[in-house]
């Protein structure tokens, strides 16, 4: 059986990121830190922040948001709050 440990979440380590612009990263998921809103969600390169309904919400501490599949959280815009990225 192979290490699959880099397709789970956190396999790879985290890092904490608080208000601004993220970006050039590959994270599997985001665990949101306290009340969070992002003005921009990335997923492989591509804005999803409409197509995955997050425009204009508040995200709750603990919401966790996965990339799917095989697909990677690669940039965001955090307006107010923080996230942990693994």
């Amino acid at each position: 059986m192979s290490n699959s440990t880099s397709i789970l979440a956190g396999g790879d380590g985290f890092k904490y990121h608080g208000t601004g612009t993220v970006t050039s990263v590959g994270y599997a998921a985001l665990v949101v830190q306290e009340d969070t809103v992002f003005t921009s969600f990335s997923v492989d390169g591509t804005n999803v922040l409409s197509a995955r309904g997050l425009s204009a919400v508040t995200l709750q501490q603990g919401a966790y948001l996965p990339s799917g599949g095989a697909s990677k959280i690669t940039g965001f815009v955090i307006s107010s709050g923080s996230v942990i990225g693994y």
